[in-house]
C-alpha cells in the first residue's frame, strides 16, 4: 500500500512539475509516510489530491480571514505549520505532540 501512495504522489508532482507548491506538500506527504507508513491507505484515497488538498487549505484561510476582519484585522497569513497541518487534516490523519514538520525539518530531511 505504501509504494501505491509514493506513486500516486510522485505522479501528481510529475505532472505539476512547476508548481512549488505541489513539490513542497508532495515532499511533506512522502516525508510524513516515512515516519507513518499506516497513513498510506489515507493518501491513497481516490478522491484525495494535493491539489485538492490545495484549495481545501484555500477555503480554511479564508475562514480565518473572515474572523480576522471581524476582530479588526487587515490581513491573514499562515505559517507552514499551519499548511501542512491543514492537508494533514484534509487526508484524515491525525497530528500527534511532536510531530509537527516545519519547512527546516523538511528541507533538512530532503537534504539527508
Amino acid at each position: 500500500m505504501i509504494v501505491k501512495a509514493i506513486e500516486k504522489i510522485e505522479t501528481e508532482m510529475k505532472q505539476h512539475e512547476k508548481d512549488r507548491s505541489i513539490q513542497s506538500i508532495g515532499n511533506f506527504l512522502l516525508q510524513q509516510l516515512a515516519k507513518k507508513p499506516e497513513n498510506a491507505e489515507k493518501i491513497i484515497n481516490i478522491d484525495k489530491t494535493i491539489v485538492k488538498s490545495m484549495e481545501y487549505m484555500r477555503k480554511e484561510v479564508e475562514k480565518t480571514i473572515v474572523k480576522t476582519k471581524k476582530t479588526g484585522g487587515v490581513t491573514c497569513m499562515i505559517t507552514d505549520a499551519e499548511g501542512f497541518e491543514i492537508v494533514l487534516k484534509y487526508y484524515g490523519i491525525e497530528e500527534k505532540e511532536n510531530d509537527n514538520c516545519n519547512a527546516f525539518d523538511m528541507l533538512k530531511g530532503l537534504l539527508d
